[in-house]
């Protein structure tokens, strides 16, 4: 079970199977900062290899520290690299004494896959193949694994023009009673990697679309740009939950093009955020876009941002419809977003 996602000039492939079957040129294994390889992939690694080359490169090597990565030979294996990221260890940096566990854990998360992938760039190679990093002895929960490691492919693949396919494996273990768990993480992550990106069909798989207009969004925010401030706030906080943000925050879209755009984009979003303000319901592009999203059935949440009241169509719109107090329920509104986005989800199903 394959699928495969775009990013710029790469490629990422999720696989259900086994990550010691790849063809990619290098494997990446999590481990302790001795590299003792004494379980999950790395166990794996070590057996089939046979030889001992691997573990004799690496102890050179040890110890390393928390959320590094060590480069390996692969000795008999058909890779030309081992990447072993460390996931369990001593704390040695500083930085990371007084974080709480959830930010050490993303920290490692990051770290690793981000030094991986920079470490291909160096060695000239074009491929790799990662498992989920920290989800065997490290224990950290398969949910931060999945947002973690799609934000820090994302992020990377983005900035370079290079060509990479990127594998992430799944063992596909039905016996094993953390199966459908892992099923889930495949699930979650290719939903964080969905959400920027395209899924490759057969008659696409040479470039990425660029019509914005045909992206699916999570949220599409109506708002003043007079109200700027407070909307880049909000978007922050929900793009820091991988979210899908759409947001006009230039006018690029004022042009002959705009009516398009913007209905466009609105049909291709899960719900929207109406920013309600003195300046927002005074503004004619603000109201048509209300509209416009209740006319194609979309969940709308109004925040309002100041007490000034709605607009007279924008009244008739969203009668008996909650809205959030911004100033009071900034959290409330996350978990708004959240509730709503997962409902829509559900009834897609």
């Amino acid at each position: 079970m394959e699928r495969t996602y775009r990013y710029n000039n790469s490629e990422v492939t999720i696989c259900i199977g086994d990550i010691l079957d790849s063809k990619a040129e290098v494997i990446v294994s999590s481990d302790d900062c001795y590299i003792t390889m004494g379980g999950g992939v790395s166990m794996a690694i070590r057996r089939k290899e046979g030889t001992g080359a691997v573990e004799s490169d690496v102890k050179k090597k040890v110890p390393a520290d928390i959320g590094d990565v060590v480069v390996s030979t692969a000795g008999t294996l058909p890779q030309k690299y081992i990447f072993h990221a460390i996931t369990i260890g001593f704390i040695n940096k500083s930085s990371l004494k007084s974080l709480p566990e959830e930010e050490v854990q993303d920290f490692i998360i990051r770290n690793s896959v981000t030094k991986c992938l920079s470490l291909m760039r160096y060695l000239n190679v074009t491929s790799i193949a990662f498992p989920t990093i920290g989800g065997g002895t490290a224990r950290i929960p398969l949910s931060r694994i999945a947002t973690r490691m799609s934000s820090a492919i994302s992020d990377f693949l983005k900035r370079t023009n290079a060509s990479y396919k990127v594998y992430l494996y799944i063992y596909d273990q039905k016996e094993n009673p953390d199966y459908i768990k892992y099923l889930d993480f495949y699930e979650q992550f290719a939903a964080c990697v969905e959400r920027d990106n395209y899924l490759l069909t057969d008659e696409q798989t040479t470039q990425p679309a660029t019509d914005t207009s045909k992206e699916d969004y999570d949220v599409f925010v109506s708002y003043s740009r007079k109200d700027s401030e407070e909307a880049d706030e909000i978007v922050k906080s929900l793009e820091k939950m991988n979210l899908k943000i759409w947001i006009d925050r230039t006018g690029d879209y004022s042009g002959r093009n705009y009516k398009s755009v913007i209905v466009n984009t609105i049909r291709q979003s899960r719900l929207v955020l109406f920013l309600s303000s003195k300046n927002s319901n005074i503004s004619e592009n603000v109201i048509k876009e209300i509209s416009v999203a209740v006319e194609l059935g979309k969940i709308i949440i109004p925040i309002r941002l100041d007490n000034f009241p709605y607009a007279d169509s924008i009244t008739y719109d969203l009668t008996g419809t909650d809205y959030v107090n911004y100033e009071h329920e900034k959290e409330q509104l996350k978990r708004k977003v959240i509730s709503q986005l997962t409902l829509i989800k559900n009834d897609q199903k």
